[in-house]
This record gives structure tokens, C-alpha cells and sequence, in this order.
């Protein structure tokens, strides 16, 4: 199938300015992504691997109820991943 075939008319300009992302669950589709993403620690890195010690650093969070904005992109939700049980996100 092509593009075309796949996503409405409408969200085909958003689409193809990759503002949107093939989600990992088959019964979602397409969504548009947020423009940031805001992320607070609520969790302590305190007998954590040291992955997720580093990853928690390269986000910028140091204190408990500490919160980053960071841009909303494939680097980012890979690190929010990484950390899912220690960190709590919200689309902005």
C-alpha cells in the first residue's frame, strides 16, 4: 500500500513533515507528536543499574519531583523508556 492509501488526505501534510509516528500497537495507527515532552523524576536512582543512572543524568533529572522539558523526538522517548519506572511524562 502506499502513503496515500494508508493515512487520510487530511494528516498527509503532517505526516509527511514527520511530525507523526507509526505507533507501536498495531490498533492505534498514526498520532501526531507533542511538541515537548515534560519529565519529572518520582522515583530515587538509588539502587538502580548504572543505565539508568546515566540515562536519568543525560535527561537532565537529579532530585525527586525535579522536572525537564526536552524535545519530543525519538531520542528522548527512547530515554524515557529506558527509565519508565522511575519518571512520569506529560505532553506539552
Amino acid at each position: 500500500k502506499s502513503v496515500d492509501e494508508i493515512i487520510p488526505p487530511a494528516l498527509l501534510a503532517a505526516y509527511r513533515s514527520a511530525e507523526m509516528v507509526r505507533s507501536s500497537r498495531p490498533d492505534q495507527g498514526y498520532r501526531i507528536m507533542a511538541d515537548k515532552l515534560k519529565i519529572t523524576m518520582v522515583r530515587s536512582t538509588i539502587g538502580q543499574k548504572p543505565k539508568a543512572r546515566a540515562t536519568m543524568r543525560s535527561l537532565g533529572l537529579r532530585k525527586i519531583r525535579q522536572s525537564v522539558e526536552r524535545p519530543d523526538d525519538s531520542q528522548t522517548r527512547g530515554m524515557v523508556h529506558r527509565v519508565r519506572h522511575l519518571v512520569d511524562v506529560e505532553e506539552i
